[in-house]
């Protein structure tokens, strides 16, 4: 069964792997498409600095939307429990399924790339850096590994791992095993752990050029540290050397590229695409990229002497030292030293005789003069190299940048003592504890000169936090929390609620979530376990009963005869004020008054006796009750009045 990464991914097989992920197809269950999914190796979880540079990659890619850069979806942490129990939190990013293969392996399986080819590839490279340059973006890890090629021919940069802003894009050749690899392809601004910009990318894409044409880096080496070396001091050779098919315009743009000087290399990424189209077209380049032809490929000159030159110039070449052709190589050979390029030995025209524009010379003496030139240019030659010898510096003892983001000044300062540097402080807002570090510059793992401080940024704390999620917390922990969140408990209030056990946090204000600036003052709503009972004199039986239901109260029912509606609630035994829920509530309810019939019976008197008569006695009061309703009074009989006792006059 495959693994679910993130609630929607399905983890499917891997299909690349790296110093510090591993890339393994997948499918988002979510949107029905099929993705890529780039996870941190478990043995990286514990170095802040990686789990730091995956987030920034996260980061940088997520802001990137362009055709010729690999899209990012989504990010996140997935949870893995190991063998023995113990959960892992491991980072992991979603991204485009590209389906192709990378140029270092098609390099690795076919060989170098026809020119033309090549300088396709490189233009939409050079679009991608183009547009995250513009961004403020710099890559910093420029390839063959970090592009791939789609066989629709598509295509993508990727990787922006170790990619920061314009701003603060400083980088050296760490020791990780991933950026220990791209020493080939370090900019000699980055080997030497200076500040970076988008001239950095494109040197790197210059590096990158050569290789897919030349089928080899400019520079190789036993280590990465003498790669990087000769990107600082040693200048590359021509591409052409090492492949004789690629033209002089594409030789010319690819030296461009790789001047060590910053300032007169290539600008921007478009300036480069621009003179790579030309090239490609058979078009002039750009008048830096023929500058710094003129010094790799010095034209020589055949004059073939018919006539004796003029007075003028035959005395101005004394004077000067002559215009020969060798006068202008040396002239292009200097120029080309200054640009930081080696002039190129099998370049065109460097062919066919060179002769002067003095009278001709005997051939023994020709032969004589040429060899004194030798000894000269020897003696020279040693004469500088001695001094050379005598001033050089003293080699620098380089020291790794020990790890320091998220330790206290304290023991960073010890560990820099210790790995034999000296440390520069400043502090910025960040989210990470006060007084911890938060950066480095350079980073960990670069080689830095003892002499130089390394810049240990600590954090001030944040200038503005989240209120904690504190539900459900005691007062007590809830305002302990708030305190490790920077900001200050405020008033506690109590409010009801039912939901909500006694003396745990409902609610605060402001709301939980909410940004706000730091050492705000936040209130605690606490519960009270109570419910507002509510008054239901008034309203029907079975409205008012169901209204204390669904507060959560007990409800018992008591009729009374009343003059009012049938059903309507007269009274209610707690009326006011807040309860525990399930407390029972006696309702008062008004029912019909019962009636009482009375019926009365007499007797009609009888004639008058002849005699007197004893009185007749009085009748007796009859009563005929109606029955009474349950739950109600008895019902009063009231006796008949008497009839007179005297009697009627005849």
């Amino acid at each position: 069964m495959s693994r679910l990464i993130g609630g929607r991914y399905e983890l499917g097989e891997e299909i690349g792997r790296g110093g510090m992920a591993t890339v393994h197809a997948a499918y988002d269950t979510r949107l029905g498409r099929p993705v890529a999914i780039k996870m941190l190796h478990a043995g990286r979880l514990g170095d802040r600095s990686f789990q730091g540079r995956f987030r920034r990659e996260a980061q940088a890619a997520a802001s990137l939307s362009h055709p010729n850069i690999v899209a990012v979806f989504d990010s996140g942490e997935d949870v893995l429990t190991t063998s023995v129990g113990v959960q892992e939190v491991i980072p992991y990013i979603v991204m485009e399924l590209v389906q192709g293969h990378t140029l270092s392996q098609l390099m690795h399986d076919h060989g170098p790339f026809a020119p033309d080819d090549a300088m396709r590839i490189v233009e939409k490279v050079l679009a991608a850096l183009g547009y995250s340059h513009d961004r403020g973006l710099v890559h910093r890890d420029v390839k063959p590994g970090n592009v791939m090629l789609t066989p629709a021919g598509d295509v993508k940069v990727m990787d922006f791992g170790i990619a920061r802003g314009g701003a603060e894009a400083t980088a050296t050749m760490t020791q990780t095993q991933a950026v220990i690899g791209t020493a080939q392809y370090l900019s000699p601004e980055q080997a030497r752990g200076q500040d970076v910009d988008g001239r950095s990318d494109l040197y790197s894409a210059g590096c990158l050029l050569f290789e897919l044409v030349a089928g080899r880096p400019p520079f190789v080496g036993d280590s990465p540290l003498a790669i990087a070396y000769q990107h600082v001091g040693e200048d590359p050779s021509l591409p052409s050397s090492h492949e004789h098919s690629i033209p002089r315009s594409l030789d010319t743009v690819i030296m461009h590229a790789l001047i060590k000087d910053r300032e007169r290399r290539y600008q921007s990424a478009d300036s480069f695409r621009r003179d790579l189209e030309a090239a490609r077209a058979g078009r002039p380049l750009s008048d830096e990229a023929r500058a710094t032809a003129s010094a790799l490929f010095a034209p020589t000159e055949s004059i073939q002497r018919t006539e004796a030159p003029p007075a003028s110039y035959a005395d101005g070449a004394r004077a000067g030292g002559g215009a020969t052709a060798a006068g202008a190589g040396l002239g292009a050979a200097a120029g080309a030293t200054a640009a930081g390029i080696r002039p190129g030995v099998e370049g065109p025209g460097r062919d066919g005789p060179v002769t002067s524009s003095y009278p001709a010379v005997a051939e023994d003496d020709n032969r004589r003069y040429v060899a004194w030139i030798a000894v000269l240019v020897a003696l020279l030659a040693l004469t500088g190299l001695g001094v050379w010898w005598l001033t050089r510096p003293d080699p620098i003892a380089y020291k790794t940048v020990p790890v320091l983001v998220g330790e206290t000044e304290a023991t960073a300062r010890s560990k820099l003592q210790s790995s034999g540097l000296q440390g520069s402080f400043t502090t910025k807002t960040s989210r990470s504890p006060k007084g911890t570090v938060v950066e480095t510059d350079p980073p960990a793992g670069s080689q830095q000169d003892p002499a130089n401080p390394v810049t240990v940024v600590l954090s001030s704390g944040p200038s503005e936090v989240v209120v904690p999620d504190v539900r459900k917390y005691t007062t007590a922990s809830a305002q302990q929390r708030l305190t490790n969140a920077s900001l200050a408990a405020g008033a506690v209030k109590v409010v009801d609620d039912k939901t909500i056990p006694e003396g745990q946090v409902v609610r605060t204000d402001p709301a939980i979530g909410q940004t706000v600036p730091v050492g705000s003052k936040v209130a605690l709503f606490v519960s009270s376990g109570k419910m507002p009972v509510p008054n239901v004199v008034g309203q029907d039986w079975e409205g008012a009963a169901k209204a204390l239901t669904d507060a959560g109260f007990r409800v018992a029912r008591q009729d009374k005869p009343s003059t009012q509606t049938p059903g309507t609630v007269l009274d209610q035994d707690i009326n006011d004020g807040s309860q525990p829920p399930g407390t029972k509530i006696t309702l008062t309810v008004a029912v019909v008054t019962p009636t009482t019939t009375v019926t009365v019976t007499s007797t009609a008197p009888a004639p008058p006796p002849t005699t007197p008569a004893p009185a007749p006695p009085s009748p007796r009061p009859t009563s005929t009750p109606t029955p009474t309703p349950t739950g109600t009074a008895p019902p009063t009989t009231q006796p008949t009045p008497a009839p007179p006792t005297t009697p009627p006059t005849p």
